[in-house]
């Protein structure tokens, strides 16, 4: 796995350089826009400046009003202007997958964690994608990821019961899936470190 992260690192940077370079390229063929205040709802006013952090900001503002449609746009232009920038990488990730996109959410938050791979949020949005994507054993990997850096937020995120829950539920419908034996077995009898 360390050996994929820090490929994937690699590959990160390179996308950055070349991203940002043509980011850039646009940006200096245009005067700066003048940035006047932007309101959540309209989307083509936010899009047309090269200002990512009110960008970021109306996305998420969007994502309050369960606009998540036009919060991906925000949040895709805004990680287009800093593709160095996890948070924005974790935004357009969790629209996505407010929206059931769970296989680009899955892109986008491996960027993130590229990035910083210990960015909490981003790995558990990962745990709870990879568990959309019937992925696992990937999603408890991450799931204990979260737990080890952090207990507390990992308690206010996951709840343990209703992971059990739907880990059960998954069981009967897929009887042969190993997976999920053996996650209910560590979710089980790891009660003292889990949530």
């Amino acid at each position: 796995m360390c050996a994929r992260i820090r490929i994937m690192q690699k590959y990160i940077v390179l996308l950055c350089v070349i991203s940002f370079s043509v980011v850039s390229a646009a940006a200096a063929d245009t005067a700066a826009p003048k940035i006047s205040p932007v309101h959540s709802g309209d989307v083509s006013t936010v899009s047309s400046h090269r200002d990512h952090v009110k960008l970021n900001a109306a996305g998420y503002r969007l994502l309050g009003e369960k606009r998540y449609h036009e919060a991906e746009i925000l949040f895709l232009r805004a990680a287009q202007q800093q593709p160095g920038s996890k948070y924005y990488h974790n935004n357009l990730a969790v629209a996505y997958m407010n929206q059931g996109k769970y296989h680009k959410a899955y892109s986008r938050l491996e960027i993130a964690i590229a990035l910083d791979v210990g960015y909490i949020r981003a790995l558990s949005n990962m745990a709870v994608t990879c568990f959309h994507l019937f992925k696992f054993r990937e999603a408890y990997s991450y799931y204990r990821q979260v737990i080890s850096l952090d207990t507390g937020y990992a308690r206010n995120r996951f709840d343990r019961n209703r992971v059990i829950e739907k880990i059960e539920s998954l069981k009967r419908e897929n009887p042969r899936n190993k997976d999920l034996y053996y996650i209910l077995r560590h979710l089980r009898t790891q009660q003292d470190v889990s949530p």
